[in-house]
């Protein structure tokens, strides 16, 4: 999946490797997701060391009762593991 919304997404810009942090927009969007995911088996989210898929992953992790780290191969995104 891909991180949340930030201000360069609202103004229509790449961020590419650059850290621009989650906006009110894309922190509202990963906690969306994390409670569409809540009664899922999730184990882990790994996410790219970029400051706006660690926040993402976090948010994610909060709500799903399970872990999460930065994983510097993933590019851009984060990765959720199921339990089982």
């Amino acid at each position: 999946m891909r991180h949340g919304a930030t201000q360069l997404t609202a103004e229509d810009r790449f961020s590419g490797a650059i850290g621009v942090d989650l906006s009110v927009e894309g922190r509202a969007q990963a906690e969306r997701l994390a409670e569409r995911l809540a009664s899922e088996p999730i184990s882990a989210v790994y996410a790219s060391p970029l400051s706006r898929t660690v926040e993402t992953a976090t948010i994610l992790a909060r709500r799903t009762a399970c872990r999460s780290c930065s994983a510097p191969g993933c590019a851009r995104s984060a990765t959720v593991t199921g339990k089982g």
